[in-house]
């Protein structure tokens, strides 16, 4: 059997006219996924704002009752994940969620001597940044006209150095710039 170029081109014409797309999300679906197209989702009480990114520590030490040393975090615009040591008990590993001021009960997660080397001080992280870093990855992006989903902070491995990954998706793609502590930029996909 011969391969015919022209029918081959004709089905996946006929695919898109149909509103079919391969390896994305259509922009009805994109928008109950995310929120509707802005520069910024959940203003006013954004965890991306100014205000509430530069509290954030705070609250979450207060709640937790002293310094958190975290292997993970993940910042949504209004809530964040965070898998940590308990301060209280340092040798227990969680999982916490925070979201409308308030931190759900921790979830045990197996602690392992790798999770001891990977972890950070929440410290570390200039969570009174990510605005900046958030805004400068809507920026690069631009064409796109996504929003921010998260930002993800981490190590990749026991020896590597921490990562602050903001990502941009969009009906028609994503991307994600990686900064440093020092809120410099180390790359972009």
């Amino acid at each position: 059997m011969r391969f015919d170029g022209r029918a081959a081109v004709a089905v996946l014409l006929a695919s898109f006219a149909a509103g079919c797309q391969y390896g994305t999300l259509s922009p009805e679906d994109f928008e109950l996924e995310y929120g509707a197209f802005s520069s910024v989702p959940y203003v006013g009480q954004s965890l991306f704002s100014p205000g509430p990114a530069a509290e954030l520590r705070g609250r979450l030490e207060s709640l937790l009752g002293g310094r958190i040393r975290a292997t993970t975090v993940t910042v949504y615009a209004n809530r964040v994940m965070l898998r940590a040591f308990d301060p209280r008990h340092p040798e227990e590993l969680n999982t916490y969620f925070y979201a409308d001021g308030e931190l759900q009960k921790p979830q045990p997660f197996p602690a392992s001597a790798t999770s001891a080397r990977e972890a950070f001080d929440l410290e570390e992280i200039p969570l009174d940044r990510l605005p900046e870093m958030v805004e400068r990855t809507r920026r690069e992006f631009s064409k796109l006209r996504g929003v921010t989903p998260y930002v993800a902070i981490g190590r990749s491995g026991a020896r590597s150095s921490l990562r602050i990954t903001v990502y941009c998706s969009a009906p028609r793609g994503s991307g994600h710039l990686e900064f440093d502590t020092q809120t410099r930029l180390l790359g972009r996909q």
